[in-house]
């Protein structure tokens, strides 16, 4: 049975394929957001620019490395990342692989282009999941993400006196 080796998120990763080596820049543990503005009364290209700062500050790499055991050689297996959050989950389409004969450990990477803004703060998940296709024994690596949302700041409405705000 593969054997889970470990399961990072972050903002960058960089693989050396030639030399095998992986970088791993800022990871990701807390991830603060405003929740958005109501969509009414709200300038079309402010709400854009919002959208466009959250998509780009949501935007990871998670990377998980597995580790063949004895038995695993010559065995199809799929892996499929998810975002799982409190009230769904989003999986990623599975992808089929064999172990290599050469190297005991194989490396999957998932780029987060964005998540939708979320309502209230809560503890999301990056899933790694190894399925073995001819049993269907499943094997999952679990990376949690704190997510701290807060409200917008409310600024107060102008006050009435000589004419000018207060």
């Amino acid at each position: 049975m593969p054997r889970p080796v470990y399961i990072v998120v972050a903002k960058d990763v960089v693989e050396d394929k030639s030399k095998s080596f992986v970088s791993i820049f800022s990871v990701l543990e807390l991830l603060n957001m405003t929740v958005a503005p109501p969509r009414e009364n709200v300038d079309p290209n402010l709400l854009a620019e919002l959208n466009d700062a959250h998509r780009r500050a949501t935007e990871f790499s998670a990377i998980s490395v597995w580790m063949r055991e004895n038995g695993d050689e010559n065995v199809l297996f799929e892996h499929q990342f998810a975002m799982v959050f409190p009230d769904r989950e989003d999986p990623v389409p599975a992808y089929p692989f064999q172990f290599s004969a050469q190297f005991a450990q194989i490396r999957f990477r998932l780029t987060i282009q964005g998540i939708r803004p979320l309502e209230e703060s809560c503890t999301i998940y990056v899933d790694s999941r190894v399925r073995r296709l001819d049993t269907g024994d499943q094997w999952q690596q679990r990376y949690p993400i704190i997510c701290n949302v807060q409200q917008p700041q409310q600024h107060p409405a102008p006050q009435e006196g000589n004419g000018h705000a207060i």
